[in-house]
């Protein structure tokens, strides 16, 4: 039996980094009988063929949902309930923390569309070992002093960050209108 054809988008954006859009296109990559498409937009549902991609409307309100540690919290101007996991799939929302997190929900996702066999093959093919020199990649496992640092040296992009998410949530929040029911999580 063939595999399934799956279209998948990798949404691109300002101040994104590299790694958190070649790696998971790495694994989408690798999927078989995907095709991967890099987007570019910020305002407008991304279309493709007859399935909605990207919205700028889809809602995470009371859905549990995740992202890199330092903005977290910012999760909860959209209405999502902030967790501290490396991956949350939660219906048809599936978030990611972090760069290397983004492989793992790639790999998550291949593995609902494709089996876990399709996913393990892409893991091994990858060589996907993570075994980080420090081991220090969450506030958790490292020393508050660096963990102090960094937040003292990013605290000019994640003031930027917070601003935007505040300005997003209130377009948001405009367009949708009090009178619209919140789609549910799943």
């Amino acid at each position: 039996m063939d595999a399934p054809a799956v279209r998948i988008g990798i949404l691109a954006f300002p101040g994104m980094l590299q790694m958190d859009l070649t790696g998971p296109y790495g694994v989408f990559a690798a999927a078989p009988g995907a095709v991967v498409d890099l987007l570019w937009k910020d305002t407008l549902p991304v279309l493709s063929g007859d399935k909605l991609l990207v919205a700028p409307n889809l809602s995470f309100a009371a859905c549990p949902a995740t992202t890199h540690w330092q903005s977290l919290d910012l999760l909860a101007e959209f209405g999502a309930i902030p967790v501290r996991e490396r991956v949350v799939a939660d219906g048809n929302r599936i978030t990611a923390a972090g760069v290397s997190a983004g492989i793992d929900m790639a790999l998550t996702l291949v593995g609902r569309e494709w089996g876990v066999d399709a996913a393990c093959e892409i893991e091994l093919a990858m060589e996907y070992d993570p075994h980080p020199p420090f081991g220090v990649g969450h506030p958790s496992l490292a020393s508050k002093d660096l963990v102090d640092r960094l937040c003292a040296r990013t605290a000019d992009r994640q003031k930027l960050r917070a601003d935007a998410v505040h300005k997003a949530a209130l377009r948001l929040r405009e367009a949708c209108g009090p009178s619209k029911p919140e789609p549910s999580c799943s």
